[in-house]
């Protein structure tokens, strides 16, 4: 999913906010993949302990936490990569 990422943020630049919560591994691990997939201009918000991921409900990578933009919709727990169509769908 790292390129759809990569793709999504380039395509919809600052209409769309991606952050990546990176968890149970070491900080060069995650240094590297996001070095190696053009993910520089995603927000990183290491969690090493695993214990956001817990807060959350995530299970299992990849997972997504979708805030919409909409002050009355409510955030949905995505499990599974997505696609540019899944990011542009979310973006709106």
């Amino acid at each position: 999913e790292a390129p759809a990422v990569a793709e999504a943020k380039a395509k919809f630049g600052d209409d769309i906010n991606i952050i990546g919560i990176p968890g149970r591994d070491q900080r060069e691990a995650m240094e590297d993949f996001v070095s190696r997939h053009s993910l520089q201009d995603v927000v990183q918000l290491p969690d090493f302990s695993g214990d956001l991921w817990a807060q959350l409900g995530v299970r299992s990578q990849p997972s997504w936490l979708i805030i919409p933009a909409d002050p009355g919709a409510n955030p949905q727990l995505v499990f599974g990569a997505l696609g540019e169509d899944d990011f542009e769908r979310y973006s709106i």
